[in-house]
C-alpha cells in the first residue's frame, strides 16, 4: 500500500511538473507571438537581438561591464561580490578593503533591475493568462546566453509593443522610456534636469546607431 501511495505521489508530482512546463512554454509562446508582429521591412526581432548582442558583448556570455567600486563592508547579502564572484575583484587601498564589481553581465549586458522587471512582466502575463505558474529568472541567469536572450526579447517586446526596431533597441539600452526624444518629457515626468534628459536621449541615439550599423552589415 505504501508503495502504491508512493507511485501515486510520484505521478502527481510529474503531472504538476509537466503542467508547469506547458504553462511556461505557453507564456514563451505569447512572447513569440508578439515577436512575429514586430518587423521593419525584412528585419525581425531576432535580427535585432543578434545586433544588440554584437554591440553589447560580441556574443560573449562571460562579458562584464559598467563597473562600480565601493567599500567591501557595504556589499550587502545580494551583492555581486557574493553572487557573480567569477569576475569581481577585492582590493585594499589606504588600509580600506574595497569591492569592485560589474553591474552589466553576460551577452546582453543585463543589470539586476532588468532581471527583476522581466520577472514582473512574466507575472503580469501569467495573471492575464489566469496562470499561477511562470518562469523566474535569477541574477545568475545573466551568464547564460539563451536565458539572457529570452529576457532581452521579453523586455523589448513588452515595452516596444507598438514601436519599431529603433525604439526596441533604445529600450534595451536606456530602459522603458529610452525611445522618447523629448527632453522636456523626462524633466516633467522623471525628475531629470534638462541636461540629464538631453544626455539620456543622446546616449540612446548613439546606441541605436551602433545597433543599426550591425543590422546593415549582416
Amino acid at each position: 500500500m505504501k508503495k502504491f501511495n508512493g507511485i501515486v505521489s510520484l505521478v502527481l508530482v510529474l503531472a504538476i511538473f509537466a503542467g508547469s512546463i506547458m504553462i511556461i512554454n505557453g507564456l514563451h509562446n505569447r512572447i513569440d507571438e508578439l515577436e512575429n508582429t514586430k518587423t521593419t521591412g525584412n528585419l525581425t526581432v531576432n535580427d535585432l537581438l543578434d545586433a544588440i548582442m554584437e554591440v553589447e558583448s560580441g556574443g560573449d556570455a562571460n562579458a562584464v561591464g559598467d563597473w562600480v567600486t565601493h567599500t567591501y563592508n557595504n556589499c550587502g547579502i545580494e551583492s555581486p561580490c557574493l553572487i557573480d564572484f567569477r569576475k569581481d575583484k577585492v582590493f585594499r587601498k589606504n588600509n580600506i578593503l574595497y569591492c569592485k564589481h560589474a553591474q552589466a553581465i553576460g551577452a546582453y549586458q543585463i543589470h539586476k533591475i532588468y532581471v527583476r522587471d522581466v520577472n514582473r512582466i512574466y507575472r503580469k502575463i501569467a495573471k492575464d493568462c489566469k496562470s499561477e505558474v511562470y518562469p523566474i529568472y535569477t541574477y545568475k541567469d545573466r551568464w547564460n546566453k539563451a536565458h539572457s536572450r529570452m529576457m532581452a526579447k521579453t523586455y523589448i517586446l513588452y515595452y516596444g509593443m507598438d514601436k519599431g526596431i529603433e525604439a526596441m533597441a533604445r529600450i534595451h539600452n536606456s530602459g522603458p522610456d529610452g525611445w522618447r526624444n523629448d527632453p522636456q518629457w523626462f524633466v516633467r515626468n522623471r525628475g531629470y534636469t534638462l541636461e540629464q534628459a538631453k544626455k539620456k536621449i543622446r546616449n540612446a541615439k548613439t546606441y541605436w546607431l551602433k545597433v543599426e550599423k550591425c543590422l546593415k552589415n549582416n
